[in-house]
């Protein structure tokens, strides 16, 4: 069977700028169309020369989702680019196991000339997944804008509505303050709490709250406590009882 490399390297970019803009979707960060352009020739490029490696496949097959990932994504920390490297590492899994699963049902061998149709299928099939998924946090985790009032200064910033968190300063519900807003007024923080993360216990400076308007009607009183990371895609963290 003849096979093309015109066909093999517009088959692989589509499948990869689609895998790449997903990956971006999932993950909330801002397209990054320049660096999206070079991965998808990236992409092309290694599944060109696959075939060609010999012996030396498992280590292209090995290396190619973390190289594709540094070149395409715009991660600034080691935290952001592993979270893209794991999105898309199981969007390429899932996408690779709806076509097998598409060409085992329909007994549609996967030649280079079917591979297109069944692509589409199998992307249309995997945008439903993702987009239900989505759907389903959504209906958990929800982001409004909101204005804080913190020593004087109104500050208008994005809410995450957080159904998880249940810090309490006494009787008051405490919300979290991403780094970069609340940074500059930790020198004000008489008093601190300790908060159960996923890498263990920590201890954040607390601020005393002035107001917080956002849908929810009433007076509130609340303490403010200062994230030690910057969040992405949302500034504060609001307690359960303003869900």
């Amino acid at each position: 069977m003849e096979v093309y490399v015109e066909v093999v390297i517009l088959n692989n970019l589509a499948i990869d700028l689609f895998l790449m803009l997903l990956t971006y979707f999932c993950t909330r960060q801002k397209v990054k169309k320049l660096r999206i352009f070079i991965g998808g020739i990236v992409g092309a490029a290694g599944a060109v020369f696959y075939p060609l490696m010999g012996k030396y496949k498992i280590l292209l097959a090995l290396t190619f989702a973390p190289v594709l990932t540094l070149v395409f994504y715009n991660s600034q920390t080691i935290k952001q680019y592993l979270l893209g490297l794991v999105v898309f590492a199981a969007l390429t899994f899932s996408l690779g196991g709806i076509m097998t699963g598409v060409s085992n049902l329909t007994g549609i061998t996967l030649t280079t000339n079917l591979i297109p149709a069944v692509t589409l299928f199998s992307v249309m099939f995997l945008l439903y997944f993702v987009w239900h998924i989505v759907y389903v946090v959504k209906k958990h985790k929800r982001i409004e804008p909101v204005v804080l009032k913190l020593y004087g200064d109104s500050l208008k910033l994005k809410a995450l509505y957080d159904t998880g968190n249940s810090l309490v300063d006494g009787d008051k519900p405490v919300i979290v303050l991403s780094k970069r807003c609340g940074e500059k007024y930790i020198s004000k923080s008489e008093r601190e709490i300790v908060v159960k993360t996923v890498g263990g216990l920590s201890t954040l400076k607390l601020l005393d709250g002035e107001s917080i308007k956002f849908k929810q009607k009433g007076e509130v009183r609340f303490s403010v406590a200062v994230s030690k990371e910057n969040y992405v895609g949302y500034d504060v963290v609001l307690h359960s009882t303003f869900c």
